[in-house]
């Protein structure tokens, strides 16, 4: 039977990753959504350019944001070192290059730090929020995570799906998802976590400069 854990109001299972409970703050989780560029730079309207705060990136998104990260999360922990490849080819900016935490669920491999948490279900950005909670962020504020079927923000346009396409599934919008989150927000979440676009926008609300430093708002 596997250990279980407590870190920051978040509970999990097996090894707790060393990273745990060594962070706190205001964390910008950035998410691949239509809505990203959008997201993000009123996130920066409101509080300075650059964001002075640490970056948490989820899959692909961390190829392209031109701002330095400190964690990496994905449910595909594999993939994780190429994506991280990628983004040094990419922009190729050693102004923007340190380490960077990735983190991931126990299997498949790939991540250095390997999270296992009692709830169940969600996306990537989902889990990407359990791992900041439990990791001792205070505040996390939502860019690119709107949970509808808008697409990601390089879906192509309708006109180009295929029959039976990923895309054309819908599957962020689904009911499903709607209810990890709602139960998410109600037994973990405690209103440390808002967004900027969306469904989660009005499942959890939306920052203000107030909020994001840590005051009441």
């Amino acid at each position: 039977m596997l250990d279980t854990w407590t870190s920051n109001g978040i509970r999990g299972r097996g090894n707790l990753p060393p990273v745990a409970g060594n962070f706190g703050g205001t964390l910008a989780l950035v998410a691949g959504g239509w809505p990203v560029w959008q997201d993000f730079m009123a996130l920066e309207a409101m509080e300075a350019t650059p964001w002075p705060h640490d970056i948490m990136v989820v899959n692909d998104i961390g190829i392209f944001l031109p701002r330095p990260l400190t964690h990496w999360v994905s449910y595909h922990s594999d993939q994780l070192p190429h994506l991280v490849a990628l983004r040094e080819g990419h922009l190729g900016n050693s102004q923007i290059k340190r380490h960077i935490h990735t983190h991931g669920a126990p299997k498949p491999e790939g991540a250095e730090c390997r999270w296992e948490f009692e709830a169940a279900g969600g996306t990537s950005t989902l889990f990407g929020v359990r791992v900041a909670l439990a990791m001792g962020y205070d505040r996390v504020v939502l860019c690119g995570a709107p949970m509808d079927s808008g697409g990601h923000a390089w879906t192509p346009p309708p006109e180009m799906w295929v029959p039976d396409s990923f895309v054309k599934h819908g599957r962020f919008g689904n009911e499903r998802l709607e209810q990890d989150w709602l139960q998410a927000r109600d037994n973990e979440f405690s209103g440390r976590v808002r967004s900027l676009s969306g469904r989660t926008r009005e499942w959890l609300g939306c920052p203000n400069g107030e909020w994001l430093n840590g005051f009441s708002g």
